[in-house]
């Protein structure tokens, strides 16, 4: 499947997530919401857009 028509993107979708890694899977994205708000927070002024910054250092969404 391609995203986008004529993008040429192919669209990709997360495998599933075995149920044993579930909780590790919560508490790290909860750190990590923790952290990028702490960011925002105290660095607001060098920071335009926390999440999207993150994103772009980290690739965590695709979109």
């Amino acid at each position: 499947m391609f995203a986008g028509g004529a993008s040429g993107r192919q669209q990709r979708s997360d495998p599933p997530v075995p149920p044993e890694v579930r909780g590790v899977q919560a508490q790290l994205t909860g750190l990590t919401n923790d952290v990028a708000r702490t960011i925002s927070d105290r660095f607001s002024l060098y920071v335009s857009d926390t999440q999207e910054d993150w994103n772009g250092a980290f690739n965590y969404t695709s979109g």
